[in-house]
C-alpha cells in the first residue's frame, strides 16, 4: 500500500495497493457500493480493480498521481535521490557544527548512509514549536514540528512528548536554501527569539 502525496509528489487523497492475484479473493473490501462498471446493482463487483473501487473515483487525484509518476520517471529516481542526499549531507555537516556549540541535537543518523532526505533536530534553548514558527515567519523556511504521527518512535528516540523539528529536502531545494536554513538556525538559537 502506498500514499501518493509523500515521495511520489501527487496530491493528497490518492494512493494505491498491489495484491498478488492469489489473495484477491481472500480480501474483502472495506467500502462497498455501486460502481460505474455494474450500475444495475448496488453490490461491488468481484473482478479487479472494481472490487476495491466503490463509488466515484478520485479522478483529479488519479490524474495528479499519473503526472507526478511521469515526472519522477523523467527526472530519474537515482538523480533525485542523489540530489536529495547531497543537500541532506550538507545540512548534516552544518548541523554538526551547531551541535558542537550545544545549540541543538541531531536526532538520528549523522550521515547519509541508508537514509532519506529528512533530518530531525531538538534543542533545549527554546520550544521547538516556537522555533518552527520563527523559521517560517521570519525566514520563510517550512518545517514540520511535533510527533509526526509516530509517538512510539519519539519515545524510543527520547523526544517524547515534544517531538522534533523536521527538515525535508527534495528535488526543488537548493544548496543555497540549505545554507540559509543553517544560518537561520544559528541566528535564532544564538541570539534568541
Amino acid at each position: 500500500a502506498f500514499t501518493g502525496h509523500k515521495g511520489l509528489l501527487a496530491p493528497q487523497g490518492i494512493g494505491g495497493f498491489v495484491l498478488r492475484e492469489s489473495i484477491i479473493d481472500a480480501i474483502a473490501p472495506l467500502i462497498v457500493g455501486g460502481t460505474g462498471s455494474l450500475s444495475h446493482t448496488e453490490h461491488t463487483p468481484s473482478f479487479m480493480p472494481d472490487k476495491f473501487e466503490a463509488g466515484t473515483l478520485n479522478l483529479p487525484g488519479i490524474a495528479g498521481l499519473h503526472a507526478s509518476l511521469s515526472w519522477l520517471l523523467q527526472q530519474g529516481i537515482d538523480s533525485i535521490r542523489m540530489h536529495e542526499l547531497t543537500l541532506t549531507q550538507q545540512f548534516l555537516d552544518g548541523l554538526q557544527q551547531l551541535e558542537a556549540q550545544n545549540l541543538l541535537r541531531i536526532v538520528g543518523k549523522r550521515d547519509c548512509n541508508e537514509r532519506v532526505g529528512v533530518v530531525s533536530i531538538s534543542t533545549d534553548i527554546t520550544d521547538i514549536a516556537e522555533l518552527a514558527f520563527i523559521l517560517a515567519d521570519k525566514y520563510a523556511i517550512a518545517t514540520r514540528v511535533g510527533l509526526h504521527c509516530a509517538p512510539n518512535a519519539h519515545k524510543t528516540l527520547g523526544t517524547y512528548p515534544t517531538g522534533t523539528l523536521r527538515f525535508s529536502f527534495g528535488w526543488h531545494n537548493t544548496a543555497k536554501e540549505v545554507t540559509v536554513a543553517l544560518q537561520a538556525l544559528k541566528e535564532v538559537l544564538t541570539h534568541g527569539l
